[in-house]
């Protein structure tokens, strides 16, 4: 059953790739396009898209509920505006796009950016843009920093906004097969929109994101070779790769150079992803150090989007009915950290909590291994896995977000059922070379560092 999970997962890849092929060759943009964006793990157009590629049960019907989903979001996007003033420094070179939250400035304005590790007073040859996933209200920031926020007081939602789209759209003519109204390609063109006016404000060498193969990122890197062919686009993968990474897979938009942490992250995507070898390097972790108290033994880990909750519990419950009396470590159930307000996640959290409260003989402070439970798709899996921690592993649809030896050829990987799975690490360094020396952000990815 394992072994036809394997290749069920490698026949996926390969129907996202010629998908992609065939949306290319109708006009489509296959950079931008929400449906092009074939990720496994969020509740996004182009995950029903990946489902429908699976031929998984209801993945038509998903497939329009997302389109109208993401038409509606559209009202999200009213009121955005960039926090930030002031001329671009002489001797800025590099520009930076990135997430930031407001428990991300210091008082006194500095940034610090949790993806590449390093801060705005680290590298002042650098601008940072980044985009603002919470409400951050009032911010003091440093000369080199912008951030793209909602406006302070501005609605949440603004029907009014998507009003005005909806007109617009009915008059518009989308150039490269795009849909006339979606908040993916709202906020791709918002964000293209300032990093044009930034390149044409400074003299940058070159553009680097957190790279997760989002439309917007396409977007950026194209709209950057348009503007400036000589400026380098460069992605770090700052995370390990998702289970069944079909949103990785090659194509246009893609950057110049992507840097990644470990050799078993190339591996899967020059093999399965098409990424041609020459574009890909390897280097030293710059988010996960070594000499980080990362304590990942002894949770149970929410990610940030799930499906199927009874099935998550029902797994959970059979799971620990299954294990002998204290023979567990004790769990404890962690949130994801932009997730704390969502009621989804806090309705299962009360839940697993329930759970684990009836059946608290089954741990022991004495209980075997580390281990840790990881709940749907979520790259700390392999994060823990090499810190040496066991990992349980819940999936709602196994098919996108369970690892198995034919794309993860490090992992020993059991299966217990339908949904569970026990994974452990056979060699540890292959997917995540932790980081261990300073100033890592200038050594790597300034343009000065390794080529």
């Amino acid at each position: 059953m394992l072994r036809e999970l394997g290749v069920e997962q490698l026949r996926l890849i390969a129907a996202a790739r010629g998908y992609l092929r065939a949306q290319g060759e109708r006009g489509v943009d296959v950079a931008e396009h929400p449906e092009c964006y074939l990720t496994g793990w969020s509740n996004v157009p182009g995950n029903a898209r990946l489902l429908a590629l699976a031929r998984q049960p209801g993945a038509a019907s998903l497939v329009a509920g997302r389109r109208v989903k993401d038409a509606l979001n559209v009202m999200r996007h009213a009121d955005w505006v960039v926090a930030g003033e002031g001329p671009i420094a002489a001797g800025i070179d590099q520009l930076v796009l990135s997430w930031c939250r407001a428990g991300d400035f210091a008082a006194d304005g500095e940034y610090r950016d949790r993806y590449f590790r390093t801060s705005s007073r680290a590298t002042p040859r650098t601008l940072w843009f980044s985009l603002a996933t919470d409400e951050s209200g009032s911010l003091v920031m440093d000369p080199n920093v912008r951030v793209l926020r909602r406006r302070p007081g501005a609605r949440r939602f603004s029907p009014a906004f998507l009003a005005r789209s909806m007109a617009c759209a009915v008059v518009r003519r989308r150039a490269r097969h795009l849909p006339r109204l979606s908040a993916v390609v709202t906020h791709a063109q918002r964000v293209v929109a300032e990093v044009r006016r930034l390149l044409a404000a400074g003299k940058f060498r070159e553009v680097l994101t957190p790279y997760e193969a989002q439309p917007y990122q396409h977007a950026v890197y194209r709209a950057v070779k348009e503007f400036d062919p000589a400026v380098r686009t460069v992605g770090y993968l700052h995370s390990a790769l998702p289970p069944v990474p079909a949103d990785l897979a090659f194509r246009e938009g893609a950057p110049d150079l992507l840097y990644v942490h470990g050799q078993g992250q190339i591996d899967i995507l020059v093999r399965h992803l098409g990424w041609p070898a020459d574009r890909l390097r390897a280097i030293p972790a710059l988010r996960y150090r070594r000499e980080d108290d990362a304590s990942l033994a002894g949770f149970i880990f929410l990610p940030m989007d799930f499906s199927a909750p009874e099935t998550i519990l029902g797994e959970f419950r059979a799971f620990l009915e299954g294990a002998a009396p204290g023979s567990l470590s004790p769990l404890t159930v962690r949130n994801h950290p932009v997730m704390r307000e969502s009621g989804k996640h806090l309705k299962l959290v009360s839940a697993l909590d329930a759970i684990l409260a009836a059946h608290v003989d089954r741990f022991s402070g004495e209980g075997g291994e580390p281990m840790s439970v990881f709940i749907g798709a979520t790259a700390a899996i392999i994060e823990a896995l090499e810190r040496g921690v066991s990992v349980i592993h819940i999936c709602s649809r196994p098919l996108v977000e369970a690892h198995t030896r034919d794309l993860w050829s490090h992992f020993e990987v059991e299966r217990f059922g339908e949904h569970l799975f026990r994974y452990r690490m056979r060699e540890r360094g292959a997917y995540i070379s932790f980081g261990e020396e300073t100033d890592m952000f200038d050594k790597y990815l300034r343009q000065g560092g390794v080529r």
